[in-house]
């Protein structure tokens, strides 16, 4: 296995690896790089829907998406397909996936199976490195305020969803400024997708 940092702020590159044949040593780099650089990308990997979800659950319980079809058989998977008809793009802007959780996701896995002959990046950005980036008198207000959030955005959207389905759950509060559970980094926590307001201030 070879990591390779892709830049300076967030990503890492994971070669001679198989994600199908992981003995535990194997795996626990790959969580300690997803975590020390925020982001991973392992390219040719031949993920069969049940391979897919069995990486997924050595990282944890998965947090099943509401608001996509399910690929084939496996309802774990959500397939995010932008169709010609859509006039909004789910995730086309900067967001932060699951935040409107009670429980957020600890991560995601991305399997791109279709992709564009050019354009179609899919971007990250690093909210610790933002967070670090901000002023002393700033860092220390932010720190001691909570942001809500919520699923609604979905409802302007051609995902296939009423709004006013069970799928739609209440606003959620988080602290503006959360510490990753494993590294102790502080980073924000908030996002243009998700986030309504901070608690107690006007939308």
């Amino acid at each position: 296995m070879h990591i390779r940092k892709l830049a300076g702020a967030v990503g890492a590159e994971i070669t001679n690896i198989d994600l199908t044949q992981l003995n535990n040593l194997s795996f626990n780099e790959i969580r300690a790089a997803l975590f020390s650089h925020g982001m991973i990308v392992i390219r040719d990997q031949n993920l069969t829907p049940e391979a897919h979800i069995a990486l997924a659950e050595r990282f944890g319980p998965i947090d099943i998406n509401r608001f996509f079809a399910p690929v084939d058989t496996h309802p774990m998977i959500a397939e995010v397909r932008t169709k010609p008809e859509m006039t909004h793009v789910i995730g086309g802007t900067w967001h932060t996936d699951h935040s409107y959780d009670p429980a957020p996701a600890m991560c995601s896995i991305l399997a791109a199976r279709a992709l564009p002959p050019f354009g179609g990046d899919t971007l990250f950005a690093s909210m610790t490195a933002a967070y670090e980036g901000l002023s002393d008198g700033l860092t220390q207000t932010l720190r001691t305020l909570r942001a809500v959030h919520s699923d609604g955005s979905f409802a302007q959207s051609n995902v296939g969803i009423d709004a006013q389905t069970s799928a739609f759950r209440q606003p959620v509060v988080h602290p503006v400024v959360i510490a990753h559970p494993t590294t102790g980094a502080p980073c924000l926590y908030v996002n243009g997708d998700f986030t309504l307001n901070f608690e107690g201030w006007t939308p």
